[in-house]
């Protein structure tokens, strides 16, 4: 099923035509938009997101294979060291989004990428390098598109955390500011994940930045931010 992108109400000159950004970051961070723009990122984001739910169903078979094909994105060749602490930070960053194994990120790493080397999906060469089998690139690539508005997700929390300059914020006013941050970034073309809408995704954000640490809240409904860079996408 594909879900077409409405057109850009009257006065606007493309939505991201092409993929291409209709403004820089930093301008995009700063938007507001309008009532109707905001109301057809929300309205095509509804209908993303009834589609994600059928998705949903079946992703926790992939999770594993995912993740470690997620940290090996775009370090491929690599040693395993980088790998092993992008996959540290994934395994946290989703940890309320996905029932993971009880043992070490490292352990599940280890075995997630015997997986990967079992079915030919990656090479491991003698001095331990993995390198991808390009023979096998559309699997890969299926396994890092499948957690990708996961990650998305959590980044922009991270973006309307790290705006916020370290102050203080209630959660709903962070799940909603978070949303339209979201909201924005679709419009622009910055980002295409509508999932980023889902207040389920940003809320478990949220509890898995907590549990590390990065983010207190002092009450059930304050947030203090921010205790340390977050650093999750560019």
């Amino acid at each position: 099923v594909e879900v077409v992108r409405p057109k850009a109400p009257q006065g606007h000159s493309r939505w991201s035509k092409g993929g291409v950004p209709l403004c820089g970051l930093r301008e995009a961070l700063a938007l507001k938009l309008d009532p109707g723009q905001l109301r057809l990122v929300m309205e095509t984001g509804l209908s993303w997101l009834l589609l994600a739910h059928y998705r949903n169903q079946l992703l926790h078979l992939f999770t594993l294979e995912a993740l470690a094909a997620l940290s090996l994105n775009n370090l491929l060749p690599t040693p395993y060291g980088p790998a092993l602490l992008q996959f540290q930070v994934l395994h946290c960053a989703l940890s309320k989004e996905f029932v993971l194994p009880l043992a070490t990120a490292e352990e599940v790493f280890h075995s997630s990428v015997q997986v990967l080397l079992d079915r030919s999906v990656i090479v491991c060469y003698r001095q331990g390098e993995l390198s991808l089998n390009s023979e096998r690139e559309s699997h890969f690539l299926f396994l890092v598109n499948l957690l990708m508005p996961f990650v998305a997700g959590m980044w922009v929390v991270c973006k309307h955390l790290l705006l916020l300059g370290g102050g203080v914020e209630t959660v709903p006013a962070c799940v909603k500011g978070s949303q339209l941050l979201g909201a924005r970034l679709l419009w622009t073309g910055h980002l295409q994940s509508y999932e980023v809408l889902s207040l389920e995704i940003i809320k478990n954000a949220l509890a898995s930045l907590t549990e590390a640490q990065l983010i207190f809240q002092v009450t059930r409904c304050v947030c203090v931010c921010v205790c340390a860079v977050i650093t999750i996408l560019p």
